[in-house]
């Protein structure tokens, strides 16, 4: 496992490129994805709407920054990547319309009775009182079920 380690260290001034100006582009591209690393983080705390609002916000800004990054070059095939920069821009730019310009009219949404069971006889009975069409819910956490295989 050390001997690519070992390879670079020996002859690292050959095979590694040189830095230059292309460098401080990966740097910035690197920076996104320390980013990346809170917004990750923060999803599990601050819930799924602001996550998404938040990755929604950081996928404009790298895409925004590639974008313009890429402005100067002048190949044809490289025309092709500032389209899809582009166009990824604007689809990281959805979830925020309905944050930023409202949502649209609320439609009505039917509201399900659900009856907790919480042991046998309870389920029983309500199986047999109950209509044929019948669907189950059930949540345990992951660790009830690692415990329940072991």
């Amino acid at each position: 496992m050390g001997l690519p380690l070992i390879i670079i260290t020996v002859f690292g001034n050959r095979l590694l490129p040189k830095s230059g100006p292309w460098m401080a582009q990966v740097k910035t591209a690197f920076g996104f994805v320390i980013l990346a690393l809170p917004v990750f983080l923060l999803e599990r705390i601050i819930g799924d709407i602001w996550g998404l609002r938040l990755w929604s916000m950081l996928g404009v800004a790298f895409f925004g920054w590639a974008f313009i990054t890429s402005l100067g070059l002048k190949k044809p095939w490289q025309r092709i990547g500032q389209i899809v920069l582009l166009t990824a821009a604007l689809i990281s730019v959805r979830p925020l319309q309905d944050w930023a310009f409202g949502v649209p009219v609320t439609q009505n949404q039917a509201h399900l009775n659900f009856t907790r069971i919480s042991n046998v006889e309870t389920l029983e009975t309500a199986l047999a009182g109950g209509s044929r069409q019948t669907g189950y819910a059930r949540s345990v956490c992951r660790l009830v079920r690692s415990l329940q295989r072991v």
